[in-house]
């Protein structure tokens, strides 16, 4: 598996932990709130073994989260897009 598959498969399942636990709360998530969510979901990632490969843009990622202005959501949304973009370019080549 390549490197933007684990990171796509990451990302994908990092947001949907995130829309899980959100639906599951049944009131309103603030942007600190699912910041922090997706960096516990994220943080056990860097020490599996399986995820060597994009273990430096999990942790650009995590550093993200530390900030009180980031919107980890969106930043993820953005990943995906751009990655499943250049899969759809790469399998139509």
């Amino acid at each position: 598996m390549s490197d933007k598959t684990e990171l796509k498969n990451v990302i994908d399942n990092s947001l949907l932990h995130l829309y899980m636990n959100v639906a599951n709360s049944g009131r309103f998530v603030t942007v600190p709130a699912r910041n922090k969510i997706i960096k516990t979901f994220l943080t056990p990632k860097l020490k599996i073994t399986k995820h060597r490969l994009v273990k430096s843009e999990v942790k650009k990622i995590v550093l993200a989260a530390k900030s009180k202005t980031g919107n980890l959501e969106g930043l993820l949304v953005k990943m995906s897009d751009t990655l499943g973009k250049g899969d759809q370019k790469d399998s139509t080549s």
